[in-house]
């Protein structure tokens, strides 16, 4: 029966927790695809890609990877309770997703409000320069995000 627990003590022993910059990767090799669909399916996270053999005699592996940071964040929240080996680069990983994604949420609120602005003005008939000038951004990007609501 899968749980957090064997996820934790499997990601402990076999896993990756590797930094791209400010992002963060998980990874899990594995010659056993039905351990890693079945961590993949319970956590609902993921993706699970064959690796190429580099050697006619070694076996098919595949790898259970999570790269989106909030799927990072939850995987390692979920987990870090239970890990040993990794709890130092966990706890490390957590706190650095921790402020990233307070960003992209800052981040996406302010594009929400510009995307909610152009809306309003285009209402009032501006036109994208117009609109550019007032909120102080590129009228080709009012444009953009005006035509990609549609």
């Amino acid at each position: 029966m899968m749980s957090w627990t064997y996820v934790a003590g499997f990601f402990d022993g076999e896993g990756t927790i590797t930094k791209y910059g400010r992002r963060t990767r998980l990874a899990i090799s594995q010659t056993s695809y039905p351990v890693l669909q079945g961590i993949r399916v319970f956590t609902g996270l993921g993706r699970i890609v064959k690796v190429r053999k580099r050697h006619k005699h070694w076996k098919d592996a595949w790898v259970f990877s999570v790269t989106a940071q909030e799927e990072v964040y939850r995987f390692l929240s979920r987990t870090l309770p239970y890990l040993i080996v990794k709890r130092k680069k966990a706890t490390a990983a957590l706190r650095s997703l921790q402020h990233l994604l307070t960003k992209y949420k800052a981040k996406k609120i302010k594009s929400a409000e510009i995307r909610r602005r152009i809306h309003q003005l285009r209402k009032k008939e501006l036109t994208y320069r117009d609109i550019g000038k007032i909120l102080k951004i590129d009228w080709g990007n009012a444009r953009r995000i005006d035509i990609g609501e549609r």
